[in-house]
């Protein structure tokens, strides 16, 4: 896959994704489906432990949040396979002669977008990592001394035998170790989408500058350009609106309970170290779809300028309509919502915060007067 490579090589080795025209083998199919089972197994087990054992607040809020964050999981590879299609029409689409460079300048553009997706992805594989190792610090120095398993799951059949014991423990680690690599491809792909669609943008503008008068064809290109730049952000729009609204929600829920739950430890606790980088890294995801889906917007909004650095003035009347038409496209920008409900920018990245520290405040009092 040309589009986000790292991600897309990180979900192939994880048995997520395969390409288009790929034949899988007896092998390849076992494999993935042991990778996928294994994931909605071991968030079941979360759960269980959640609905069917009887269980103290603290550990009723470790469970509770090990379990959201994989069924988190859960459902974006869901949602990626069903999106699988529209996942192939966006590589596509983007292999069109109109979206590719065409001299070394319009290259320097997109290879721009392309080291940034890839240190994006490099980035939040480093970051989860650094937090899955914090989760199982704290959970494995409480596994010694109460002689539990280092994630508390349960368990549908017997582990009191030492042997089972351990390879429950095994089997956690392997699990870990794939949500890890899974979670950090769909987490940066929405994104590394968005980066994609911004430099075609920038694209876009750069040869929008440059036409001249007479160029009919150029100005035919430039519109055919921008209009696969609008049909490849309504794909992008439909596999990530799915899970990046709901995540908006499910992270302003979490960040509001853990914060809450933070205050009540010691501030150098490894409870709340824990509770405090898991809010972290939620409040980090929800800054990277915000803050690129900002950069979407504003870049958007630089097509009508690049219309005016244009030779426009001196053009004909025919000439001029093909970038009146453009204007008019590009008045409003692009962004990603759910039919225009909850933009991906930073008003509402300022919004989650906003409303965090006030239902914080409010639970604080609800919780002063019991």
């Amino acid at each position: 896959m040309d589009v986000l490579p790292l991600n897309f090589y990180s979900l192939r080795l994880s048995g997520v994704w395969y390409e288009e025209n790929e034949k899988l083998g007896f092998a390849r199919k076992m494999y993935r489906f042991f990778v996928v089972a294994s994931v909605f197994y071991f968030a079941i087990t979360l759960a269980a432990k959640v609905v069917l054992e009887k269980n103290d607040i603290d550990d009723l809020t470790e469970s509770l949040f090990l379990a959201m964050a994989f069924w988190n999981i859960c459902f974006k590879i869901v949602n990626f396979s069903c999106h699988r299609d529209n996942v192939i029409a966006i590589a596509r689409e983007l292999k069109i002669s109109h979206c590719q460079a065409n001299n070394d300048e319009e290259a320097k553009i997109l290879e721009k977008y392309v080291k940034r997706s890839k240190w994006l992805f490099v980035f939040l594989m480093c970051a989860t990592i650094s937090s899955a190792a914090t989760f199982f610090y704290a959970f494995v120095s409480k596994a010694i001394n109460s002689e539990h398993l280092p994630l508390k799951t349960y368990q549908f059949y017997d582990d009191s035998n030492l042997q089972v014991e351990y390879f429950t423990a095994l089997f956690q680690v392997i699990v870990t170790i794939y949500a890890v690599a899974i979670h950090s491809s769909l987490e940066t792909m929405p994104a590394g989408l968005f980066m994609v669609i911004t430099g075609q943008l920038e694209l876009n503008a750069y040869r929008i500058k440059k036409l001249s008068r007479g160029d009919v064809l150029g100005m035919k290109d430039c519109v055919i350009h921008n209009v696969l730049i609008r049909r490849v952000k309504k794909k992008v729009e439909s596999i990530v609106i799915g899970v990046v609204i709901p995540f908006v929600f499910y992270a302003t829920a979490n960040i509001c309970t853990s914060i809450f739950q933070a205050s009540k430890y010691n501030l150098f606790s490894s409870d709340f170290t824990w509770i405090c980088v898991f809010s972290l890294g939620i409040l980090q995801q929800v800054l990277i779809y915000c803050w690129f889906g900002n950069q979407l917007l504003w870049k958007s909004q630089e097509i009508p300028n690049a219309i005016y650095e244009s030779d426009w003035i001196f053009m004909n009347p025919p000439e001029r309509k093909y970038l009146f038409i453009l204007m008019v496209c590009s008045r409003k920008g692009l962004s990603v919502s759910c039919h225009g409900l909850c933009e991906l920018n930073l008003k509402t990245f300022l919004w989650i915060i906003k409303m965090s520290y006030t239902t914080v405040s409010l639970l604080h009092q609800v919780n002063a007067r019991l």
